[in-house]
């Protein structure tokens, strides 16, 4: 049986799998705009991993997750923080009901880094009250690296000039 879904690369920073339905799901990593400097002085880049999927109803499907899961391990064990924005943007979904997402992706990932990644918590923007057209940020960041102070008041400031549009 899968552990998880085959995860393609389709470019230099894009990679592609697709769920037992079909549906295609895309990641990219990127730099993320979010900084921290290191012990030598340079500036830092968190790492960005943007997710896009073909469709905004897709069906729960456990190994979607283990797939994201995976991917996410493979990249993290890198870097000391990855930064994600969760889509909060209207959608039309299932019963054409218009709603917001971004809570319960957010939950979603908080379950996926408490259940796979030991080592990192997840902070978001939350506790900044963005308003309800606003995406939600969120950065994981390794409990015990030595930049870990660092990336957590850069990730605040960050978003704070991301939601009042400063940057």
């Amino acid at each position: 049986m899968l552990d998880h879904y085959e995860i393609k690369k389709e470019g230099k920073n894009k990679y592609v799998f697709y769920n037992k339905e079909n549906v295609e799901y895309q990641l990219v990593v990127k730099a993320s705009g979010l900084q921290y400097q290191n012990e030598e002085g340079s500036c830092k880049n968190v790492l960005e991993i943007a997710l896009n999927c073909d469709t905004n109803t897709a069906n729960k499907d456990y190994l979607t997750v283990k797939t994201l899961a995976a991917f996410c391990t493979q990249v993290t064990k890198h870097y000391d923080a990855v930064y994600m924005q969760i889509h909060n943007q209207p959608e039309l979904i299932n019963n054409n009901k218009i709603e917001r997402r971004g809570i319960s992706r957010i939950r979603l990932w908080n379950r996926v880094v408490s259940k796979y990644f030991n080592d990192y918590i997840m902070l978001t923007n939350l506790v900044l009250a963005p308003n309800s057209n606003s995406d939600l940020l969120s950065v994981v960041v390794k409990k015990d690296s030595i930049y870990f102070k660092k990336v957590v008041a850069n990730f605040y400031r960050f978003c704070y000039r991301k939601m009042y549009k400063t940057i």
